[in-house]
């Protein structure tokens, strides 16, 4: 998968991507919030909402004669990803108080990037 280029430099620093996905908008929100705010030392951060995941079901009412009546619910799984770029002391200092986040109802997944400039 390909990441986003955020400010072009000579010196290369490691991007990570971190995915946060709920089926809750409002524990969504509040986990963002607290990534971000975490995170607020950096100012080469962006966050792009990706697309929501639906799933549809239908359930009998009655197991027996109404086989007309049923009832149908909807899932939706909400994500958003996170670009983060920081130098070495910065994930050292970062990744650690991200294991330590109590983010409830939100699952949270990263990726690690790390790319190497040739001299000219």
């Amino acid at each position: 998968m390909h990441l986003p280029d955020i400010n072009q430099s000579k010196t290369e620093f490691p991007i990570m991507q971190l995915i946060l996905q709920s089926h809750d908008v409002i524990a969504l929100n509040n986990a963002l919030n607290t990534v971000s705010l975490n995170s607020s030392e950096l100012s080469n951060i962006k966050i792009v909402r990706l697309p929501n995941n639906y799933q549809s079901f239908t359930i009998l009412k009655s197991p027996h004669v109404h086989k007309k009546s049923r009832e149908q619910f909807q899932r939706t799984t909400m994500r958003v990803s996170i670009y983060i770029k920081g130098s070495p002391s910065f994930w050292i200092y970062f990744l650690p108080r991200l294991k330590q986040l109590k983010l409830r109802g939100v699952q949270l997944s990263w990726k690690y990037k790390y790319v190497t400039v040739l001299p000219d």
